[in-house]
């Protein structure tokens, strides 16, 4: 099983063009890849926050067809498809929040800022921050984990997490 966050990580250590961040103005033509991809049109994946769990449904059954065909992703596609996953993902904080777009090199490093404060609770002790960020590279690395495992993977729960103002911290 290919670990797609190492991958990922490894395109944008070496410079390869599809490890690079993904900028705004490329993600309508990422997120007409996967919707070509995945057979489906963009009434379906229509950008709300609800069209995440079609979307879920949609990338687990893609790949499930996909293992069962026989097909082989490289290295290179599956980096494809996870940067049309981050895309779509971003597009739907962006578009349904007063989330920013910000790029920073890397795709692991293109994120989704939430302006605060973002109040976020550790045990007990409660820090306030002025912004929280989300990687796309992660959640979408994440999503592409969780179709390896034959799992469907919880993209509107991420995207409640990425937009929450409220949120606990991992000890």
């Amino acid at each position: 099983m290919t670990d797609p966050i190492q991958l990922i990580l490894n395109f944008g250590k070496s410079g390869h063009v599809l490890g690079k961040s993904i900028e705004e103005n490329e993600a309508d033509e990422l997120i007409k890849s996967i919707i070509d991809r995945l057979n489906t049109s963009e009434r379906v994946l229509d950008l709300s926050p609800e069209s995440l769990n079609e979307f879920a449904k949609l990338l687990l059954l893609y790949y499930q067809q996909s293992i069962q065909s026989g097909k082989d992703f490289s290295e290179e596609q599956i980096v494809e498809i996870i940067r049309e996953i981050a895309a779509y993902f971003g597009k739907v904080v962006i578009n349904n929040s007063s989330g920013k777009w910000r790029t920073k090199g890397s795709l692991w490093e293109t994120e989704i800022v939430i302006g605060g404060p973002v109040k976020a609770k550790k045990g007990n002790e409660v820090r306030t921050y002025k912004e929280a960020a989300t990687s796309l590279g992660q959640i979408a690395a994440s999503t592409w984990l969780a179709l390896q495992k034959g799992v469907e993977p919880k993209l509107f729960s991420g995207y409640k997490f990425a937009c929450a103002r409220h949120v606990k911290e991992s000890l």
